[in-house]
């Protein structure tokens, strides 16, 4: 269901400032990715929260700000507090060199390692009793830090709703702002730097010969009336499958399967559309034709997804093995990708609906294998006749195409 998106959509009031942005970042990031409160010493807190995604960490301080006396200088002080709070966790993370023990509140107690991060960003929310006057960025003591009321916020995170697609916007707004060449000024709220983003084919270009870009008020009302927005909105519902079974996943108490959930979670909107669509055309397929079991590879970002769909009464061990042989003959069919990510599940109109996963990492393919692979095609006809279609999808839907070869 799309949604009537606003600055006011989300109901905000009468919650405190870290109870809004963990809520928030929750829904974005998955809470495996997500640590409250994180200590690096017995001092006490060191900052709200951390998002870890790979190689990267978003470190976030929040601060409610409550107007008083003279209300520019109150709020500055205020907004100065918060980015040296943050400062001092960056440096935190940077010095420290051993790991730290985070508490998730899914997997517990658990090791951080601050050398392997290569990516740090910083983002200072401020929670007002007011409109924040707007600055998209400060750079404090030489660091850039992104600077977010909770409005600005709750857009920016509803538009850019996976940590792929939010990473990527962080990065390129960085280096947009932080060019010395060009003056940069922004008319308006956060959301319009993102209507900028959004409507430059998710970049930030800038026009040769430019020396001045100017960013205007009511950008981003303009976007949500276009008509190639609503039907990306309308396209992306088919998307939101890929998150239920996503959920499905990281509720798990087996923690593979919870593993296969950040698997599936390090993909943008876009590419879960298109691997959602994928999936849900062969359960429809599957039902129509009454078939047992249908098989697909998908490919993208060198990784090869792979989908079994079968009748609801297969029993469960049987199917998580034709799942991970599915998986091998994959990998034998698309040499280029060594990861394959193998999905089993009910084709539509099942009474229910369950999902098996299996992850197989195999960098080396030799003679054997491809002996075995054609064997398991023989025996049970893994991919013995594929039928490959390529596909091409814009975000915002006007000109698609498919063909069979």
């Amino acid at each position: 269901m799309t949604k009537d998106i606003n600055r006011h959509y989300y109901n905000l009031k009468g919650k405190k400032a870290e109870q809004i942005v963990c809520e928030l970042a929750e829904k974005t990031f998955l809470t495996d990715w997500c640590f409250k409160n994180p200590k690096f010493s017995t001092k006490g807190q060191e900052f709200d929260l951390i998002v870890v995604f790979g190689d990267i960490a978003i470190i976030w301080t929040i601060a409610n700000i409550k107007f008083q006396g003279n209300v520019k200088r109150f709020q500055r002080k205020s907004i100065d507090h918060n980015l040296i709070q943050i400062k001092g966790a960056y440096n935190k993370i940077r010095k420290v060199k051993d790991t730290i023990t985070l508490c998730n509140p899914v997997r517990g107690s658990e090791q951080f390692d601050p050398r392997l991060i290569k990516r740090i960003y910083m983002i200072a929310v401020c929670v007002s009793a007011g409109k924040m006057p707007f600055c998209p960025v400060e750079v404090h003591d030489g660091r850039l830090i992104h600077i977010f009321d909770e409005i600005s916020l709750a857009i920016i995170l509803y538009e850019l709703d996976t940590i792929v697609d939010f990473c990527e916007y962080l990065e390129k707004k960085e280096k947009f702002l932080m060019n010395r060449d060009i003056q940069i000024i922004v008319n308006g709220g956060e959301e319009e730097v993102l209507a900028y983003y959004l409507y430059h084919g998710r970049e930030f270009k800038i026009p040769a010969g430019i020396n001045k870009v100017f960013i205007d008020k009511g950008l981003w009302k303009k976007i949500l009336k276009k008509p190639e927005y609503q039907a990306k909105q309308k396209e992306n519902i088919v998307s939101y499958a890929w998150d239920k079974m996503i959920s499905y996943f990281h509720e798990s108490s087996v923690s593979e399967e919870r593993s296969v959930a950040r698997e599936l979670a390090n993909t943008s909107r876009l590419e879960r559309r298109i691997l959602a669509k994928s999936m849900l055309d062969g359960k429809n397929e599957s039902a129509e034709r009454k078939l047992d079991q249908l098989r697909r590879h998908f490919t993208l970002n060198n990784k090869t997804y792979v989908y079994l769909i079968v009748n609801h009464d297969m029993p469960r061990d049987y199917r998580k093995h034709m799942l991970s042989l599915t998986c091998f003959v994959a990998r034998g069919l698309c040499k280029e990708n060594t990861r394959e990510i193998g999905i089993a599940t009910d084709r539509a109109n099942s009474p229910a609906y369950a999902y098996d996963c299996f992850i197989l990492d195999k960098p080396d393919w030799t003679e054997k294998d491809e002996e075995f692979k054609e064997k398991l095609q023989e025996e049970y006809g893994i991919f013995k006749n594929s039928r490959y279609t390529h596909h091409t999808t814009d975000e915002y839907p006007k000109n698609q195409e498919s063909k069979n070869e």
